[in-house]
């Protein structure tokens, strides 16, 4: 697995291979680098063992990072071990700078990232340094500088049209869309999205198709083109059932009942959302349980039977509070903060209310420092 960075859920996918398969390849990959013959050899497995397993440490990837420059600084320069331990480097650093952004730590992740984009222009490798492109674009927009983001976007764009690199184009595409999408500019988010559709169907990348149909998706629910939007993430579902991608299937599913519930179809939407909770009840996907039961406590809520929305909203907290996650935290005790007043309990009215305000603020903090950085 090459670690890269995409903008949202929607757009990243990880294809896993099978537990047994993945623990052979490790095993393989284990043996090579105790029987290395040279540090070139022993710094490429170490990196394919990273992004494999994959290791999200900052120390590991630190001692490669460590073990490049050493042979950097000894071999020759033009060299052939030279050039291939620039080429390690830059791959590390991109890593290192993704596992930053993991951890929200964006001005680490930026520093890395644009080390990465340093080195790929130094030794001229194309792919990567459109993939280097458009992972800056990605911390840009985390910033909420969008002209940056959609700037590096376009350049990784030139990078992968001029090497005809449609993988990363396509994921360069999306990235766009989802920009647009969060600015409320439905059209060009579609527009930008179909593009990205249109590629990947041509390279038969089928959980990547799944992604594309997802975001359509989305963007037409939130154009309030239902129909349209069903049709999509319903799509998306079959697809990712195909593949057997049982995250991909849980989101779908969910995403389905949304689209039920703001058509007051509220039956319909917590059959689809009871099946997607059950498959991240099986993945032990805590986010996932954490949005499905909030999502069928607020579709009984809508229903008037208090005590089932009850109950979900409560399981859903609980989570959401481990989790430490503000936006969950924010969307449940809203529903909570409702249900308590409806059923004359004021005290716990109160509590969740004012957890309500709290991480609204919070959130709307964040977004006050996004436009802080946007205005500079």
């Amino acid at each position: 697995m090459k670690i890269r960075l995409f903008v949202n859920i929607i757009c990243f996918h990880l294809f896993a291979q099978s537990g047994i398969s993945q623990q052979r390849v490790i095993d393989s990959l284990k043996f090579a680098l105790k029987n290395a013959r040279n540090d070139t050899m022993r710094i490429k497995t170490k990196i394919e063992i990273g992004d494999i397993m994959p290791i999200f440490r900052i120390n590991y990837w630190d001692s490669i990072k460590t073990d490049c420059e050493k042979v950097i600084k000894s071999a020759p320069k033009e060299n052939a071990i030279s050039k291939s331990c620039l080429k390690s480097l830059a791959t590390t650093l991109n890593n290192m700078g993704f596992i930053y952004t993991n951890e929200g730590n964006i001005s680490k992740a930026l520093f890395y990232f644009t080390e990465s984009l340093k080195v790929m222009e130094g030794i001229g490798n194309l792919k990567e340094l459109g993939i280097s492109l458009n992972n800056l674009g990605t911390i840009y927009d985390t910033q909420g500088d969008i002209p940056k983001a959609l700037e590096y976007y376009g350049k990784s764009i030139k990078i992968q049209e001029a090497i005809d690199d449609k993988k990363e184009m396509a994921a360069s595409y999306c990235n766009i869309g989802i920009i647009y999408h969060n600015q409320g500019d439905m059209p060009a988010a579609i527009e930008y999205y179909v593009k990205s559709l249109v590629i990947r169907e041509k390279i038969g990348d089928k959980g990547a198709i799944a992604n594309s149909l997802m975001n359509l998706g989305s963007a037409y629910k939130t154009n309030n083109e239902l129909p349209k939007a069903l049709e999509y993430v319903t799509r998306s579902l079959k697809l990712r059932e195909e593949i057997g991608d049982k995250y991909g299937v849980a989101y779908s599913l969910g995403h389905i009942g949304s689209i039920y519930s703001v058509k007051n179809e509220m039956p319909k939407a917590i059959d689809y959302i009871n099946r997607s909770l059950k498959i991240s009840e099986e993945l032990g996907d805590k986010p996932g349980i954490a949005i499905s039961l909030n999502n069928i406590g607020r579709n009984y809520l809508k229903l008037k039977n208090y005590n089932k929305a009850l109950e979900y909203c409560l399981a859903s907290i609980k989570i959401s509070k481990e989790l430490a996650i503000p936006y969950y935290i924010k969307e449940v005790s809203e529903n909570l903060y409702q249900l308590f007043k409806i059923k004359g309990d004021y005290k716990n009215a109160m509590e969740y209310y004012e957890m309500f305000v709290s991480m609204r603020d919070s959130l709307n903090n964040l977004e006050t420092k996004k436009a802080s950085v946007r205005s500079q």
